[in-house]
């Protein structure tokens, strides 16, 4: 019975030693001496006493053991979509802001497309960041046609997602291609969903294309929040 005491208390005396001199360890390794009576004292440079006394017996480890195999990969974590009521998957749920007048609206990122877009649960409308992009849409040559810009002050992040309307010109849903900018000289412009032609003016300008969306307007009411 004696004995098992004598060996509980060296092994916990040696786990508190090992915690309690971590840090004062030197060259990754840690050393105690270990009396008879199942005592034990650390030794180093850090410590009182350097080497141990005649008849302990010296007991040393690592401070760190080698490094392990690296595990498998875990599984994806699930995540909130929105569906409409024709279980269109709408997107990944990332926030909610709230509308004018008062109403919610869901704001989701469609990652195959690598844009953000807001949904409205009142008017089960997609809602376009901004409103009034195509007041800052410009065109090289007159009647709108031509290579088509956006000027550099309503340049946006390339997650952020615009419709385009202007009868016989341009229709559609589209993203910022890139952040860079460069000087163009256009000649038209669209403003109120017309084409507004001007003289030769030459302005910094962005780039933008088209995108498909991975679900069909209008949507069909109500809009579920569900696991994916």
């Amino acid at each position: 019975m004696s004995k098992k005491i004598s060996v509980l208390i060296l092994s916990v005396a040696i786990i508190f030693a090992g915690v309690w001199t971590y840090t004062k360890a030197e060259g990754g390794e840690i050393s105690v001496c270990v009396k008879k009576s199942g005592l034990v004292y650390v030794i180093g440079s850090s410590f009182r006493k350097q080497d141990c006394k005649k008849n302990d017996s010296l007991l040393s480890w690592n401070v760190a053991g080698p490094q392990g195999p690296k595990g498998d990969k875990g599984d994806p974590g699930p995540s909130l979509h929105l569906f409409d009521a024709n279980d269109q998957d709408l997107g990944v749920l990332i926030g909610t802001r709230l509308g004018v007048p008062v109403t919610v609206e869901y704001i989701a990122f469609l990652p195959a497309q690598g844009l953000k877009i807001a949904f409205s649960n009142t008017g089960l409308t997609a809602l376009f960041f901004p409103v009034n992009l195509e007041r800052n849409v410009a065109f090289e040559g007159n009647d709108c046609n031509g290579n088509a810009y956006v000027t550099h002050s309503a340049l946006i992040d390339q997650q952020t997602l615009f419709h385009l309307e202007v009868t016989g010109k341009i229709s559609g849903n589209f993203k910022i291609k890139d952040l860079n900018v460069e000087q163009v000289v256009a000649n038209s412009f669209i403003s109120n969903h017309s084409c507004i032609n001007t003289s030769e003016a030459t302005t910094t300008y962005g780039s933008f294309e088209e995108v498909t969306l991975p679900f069909s307007l209008p949507l069909a009411g109500p809009l579920e929040i569900r696991e994916q």
